[in-house]
């Protein structure tokens, strides 16, 4: 029995409209939610870039019972925060080192803020993806500081040296313009391992939907996954389901189709 829900924000919740939730996405939530289902958010986003149609309230829903941001690394409900995890001081200055030479940009998210090294191609490209604009700063500012990602904006095959240039980092990538470099013991799997934890619900008893390269080991660790039909070859590889996009009702359709809700709008 599905007693915990995991949802990846971008290409899960919402596909290319960011306006708010679709009528079938919010249908899928309101069902599992009748069935005593607890709702949780697992993005890479820092809660402060999570639209208010989110962290709000929601038609017919309520509100989803607690959020796991920054991959994994910052895990809050109604209590407050239950598990944070913050990059190592010297990962954080070796990256700003590399980043002042000049070798690539980054995104900075911390606690309460943000910051860019510089609003370079690749940053704007990924401002235009997710309909945000990210302030610039000086990223040596964020040395002594509590960072609990960063995004730096490099090919694929750079992931494993940013790894090597650093002594607790982990490289996830849901994006082709970036990777998010998290602390070692984060990672969307560790976040919600330490929810359900919080819960007192076994990972059997859990169901994760997401898309990227960085919810891979969430979908590893539940007893049931979900790959968008959007969602990339290892995250397909890794669920237990496959649905249609999320575009076209994937969340809906999955949740029908396992059993977890009622066809209440007649799409499957």
């Amino acid at each position: 029995m599905i007693k915990a829900a995991f949802f990846d924000f971008d290409g899960t919740l919402v596909g290319s409209d960011y306006s708010g939730l679709s009528r079938s996405v919010r249908a899928a939530l309101a069902g599992l939610r009748e069935r005593g289902v607890s709702l949780w958010l697992s993005t890479g986003r820092p809660l402060y870039e999570v639209p208010a149609y989110v962290t709000g309230e929601i038609e017919g829903v309520g509100r989803f019972d607690g959020f796991l941001c920054n991959s994994g690394s910052w895990c809050v409900d109604a209590t407050g925060v239950f598990h944070s995890a913050t990059l190592a001081s010297a990962d954080v200055e070796t990256i700003v080192a590399a980043v002042r030479r000049g070798e690539f940009d980054v995104v900075v998210l911390l606690p309460d803020h943000e910051l860019a090294s510089h609003r370079s191609e690749r940053v704007r490209k990924l401002e235009e993806l997710v309909d945000l604009r990210y302030p610039e700063g000086p990223v040596e500012s964020v040395i002594g500081e509590p960072v609990l990602q960063m995004c730096a904006f490099v090919p694929e095959e750079m992931d494993g040296a940013i790894e090597d240039m650093c002594e607790h980092v982990v490289c996830y990538r849901w994006s082709e313009l970036f990777c998010d470099v998290v602390p070692d013991t984060s990672g969307k799997d560790e976040g919600v391992l330490a929810t359900l934890d919080h819960l007192g619900i076994s990972p059997a008893c859990a169901i994760a939907f997401g898309d990227g390269g960085n919810d891979v080991p969430m979908l590893a660790v539940c007893g049931e996954s979900v790959a968008m039909g959007n969602g990339t070859p290892e995250a397909k590889a890794q669920a237990t389901f496959v649905t249609d996009t999320a575009d076209r009702d994937g969340l809906y359709k999955a949740c029908v189709a396992l059993g977890l809700i009622d066809d209440v709008l007649g799409l499957c």
